[in-house]
């Protein structure tokens, strides 16, 4: 396999290069390039068969240099490569159609696994398409392997009657974890339905790389009373026969055609699942005029959540996530905004579980952690994840003193007020303890008084807003805590050796 490295940290890029070859010595890397412009070079020089593709780079980030090699008509598997910060880019990636993503600083086994599934998928392609069934054809189609030409036009006609103007009703059922266990039972209701409905003709293939179904019918009559025979009937037997797992989407093609680009749109409509529930047809066509609301985030919620983690309270954090469902569903949101406060909430219990103790496999945690929740279709699998998470949380081997604990839950304190303007008496008296046997112990334990904790945290937090957003002086100096502009900038430019906007221009 021919590969090449596209990343602007040398680190990472060499590093990439020689766990690699260990992996496979047969995983050839051709080239690598530190930015995009030199990326997109040495696509067109080398055409690669796999690219290990960074997202934020100078000169030209990862996806536009990716959606100009598409627009050149370079086709190549790709591997983003993401920082949990970069969400909103991961996001996007998924909407180009990128299934490979890995989380940096990159875990072995999760690199072996990605290599070895792409490696499984280019051997499929490289065996050609030659006597392919309905359900081949549609495989291929839907995977982008297929150009709809006159031969496969007449090969449609010939064999199955389908013309170019027969409309195709898709159904896509999505498993998830479930997929093992229950695909067999969706496998057998319909070969029980194609043998009591001979009348209606459908294709089906298994998705597996998806963990989904995509069921095609054509050939129908009267839609209308086809796609209400779908939802009263078809969905609810199903969904018995497979245990209640199952996300429903539908979509109507105009043509065979149409099936190319229509699942990433049948997969995303899953996401709706979230807002509608179990066991409902959930139509394309209909829930993109649904109105939406903006999300706001719990942040009572997630305040008792991380509580519960210092505390190890399960109970406590169950209820916690549930009363935060049930946040999310007062109002019609968009289901993307929902993974996006989903996303935070596990944040807040992974960074308090750091905090107050151990957690163990952290990093691959953090990144089962993250995949589930952008993929997440049912509200189980958010659930499932966050216990999972929960019960890998672990007390601190050695047994902490009383001053340490003290300490801890001071820092966690700190945290949670620094930018509402929180001193050192507030925090006192809310631990109960007197101010100055407070301010002695923080610095003793930490190296630090707790002015300096307090700047520290608001010149760390200024910094992220100032590279990651377009917020004006007043608005970050009113975000971090600080009186007014003039002074976050003299604090700013003690501590890091510049202005504010001097460390935008020069890191932007």
């Amino acid at each position: 396999m021919r590969i090449a490295v596209i990343e602007d940290e040398k680190p990472i890029r060499e590093g990439l290069v020689r766990v690699l070859h260990k992996i496979n010595p047969d995983y050839h890397v051709v080239d690598s390039a530190e930015n995009g412009m030199d990326g997109l070079k040495l696509l067109e020089r080398e055409r690669p068969d796999l690219i290990f593709l960074d997202i934020r780079m100078p000169d030209m980030d990862g996806l536009s240099m990716l959606k100009e090699a598409r627009e050149q008509g370079i086709e190549v598997k790709v591997v983003i490569l993401t920082a949990y910060s970069d969400f909103k880019y991961a996001k996007e990636a998924i909407s180009l159609g990128i299934e490979n993503y890995l989380l940096k600083p990159v875990d072995l086994q999760e690199l072996r696994k990605t290599m070895e599934k792409i490696e499984s998928e280019l051997m499929v392609e490289a065996r050609g398409r030659q006597a392919l069934s309905l359900e081949q054809l549609l495989t291929e189609t839907l995977e982008g392997r297929l150009t709809l030409d006159a031969g496969l036009e007449a090969a449609l006609s010939q064999n199955y009657g389908i013309t170019m103007t027969d409309h195709m009703y898709c159904l896509y059922i999505l498993l998830g974890k479930h997929y093992e266990t229950d695909k067999g039972g969706v496998e057998e209701f319909f070969r029980e339905f194609s043998s009591h409905r001979q009348e209606t003709e459908l294709c089906m293939t298994a998705r597996d790389s998806r963990k989904a179904f995509f069921i095609c019918f054509y050939h129908i009559s009267d839609s209308k009373k086809f796609i209400r025979y779908i939802k009263r009937s078809v969905i609810p037997a199903l969904s018995a026969r497979i245990r209640n797992h199952g996300v429903f989407t539908w979509k109507v093609c105009g043509s065979f055609s149409g099936l190319a680009g229509a699942e990433e749109e049948l997969v995303d409509a899953g996401g709706w699942n979230l807002i509608l529930g179990d066991g409902v047809l959930i139509e394309c066509d209909k829930i993109s005029a649904v109105r939406v609301c903006p999300s706001a985030y719990p942040t009572e919620l997630e305040n008792r959540a991380r509580h519960a983690v210092m505390r190890l309270d399960s109970q406590e954090f169950i209820r916690c996530f549930q009363q935060f469902m049930e946040s999310c569903l007062l109002e019609v949101h968009r289901p993307q905004d929902i993974r996006e406060v989903c996303l935070r909430f596990a944040y807040a219990v992974i960074n308090t579980a750091k905090e107050c103790g151990t957690l163990k496999d952290e990093e691959l945690m953090v990144q089962n952690v993250m995949r589930t929740i952008l993929e997440s279709v049912r509200w189980d699998d958010i659930m499932d994840v966050l216990l999972e998470l929960f019960s890998m949380i672990r007390p601190e081997q050695k047994e902490q003193s009383s001053s340490e604990l003290l300490v801890q839950r001071a820092l966690s304190l700190i945290r949670e007020s620094y930018s509402q303007g929180i001193n050192l008496e507030e925090t006192a008296r809310r631990l109960r303890v007197s101010e100055e046997y407070l301010g002695k112990l923080l610095k003793k334990e930490t190296g630090q008084s707790f002015t300096e904790i307090i700047r520290k945290l608001r010149i760390d937090r200024a910094k992220r807003l100032l590279l990651d957003t377009d917020l004006k002086l007043n608005q970050i100096a009113a975000l971090t805590g600080f009186s007014d502009p003039k002074y976050m900038s003299k604090v700013f430019r003690a501590e890091v050796g510049m202005l504010p906007n001097e460390y935008r221009r020069m890191n932007t």
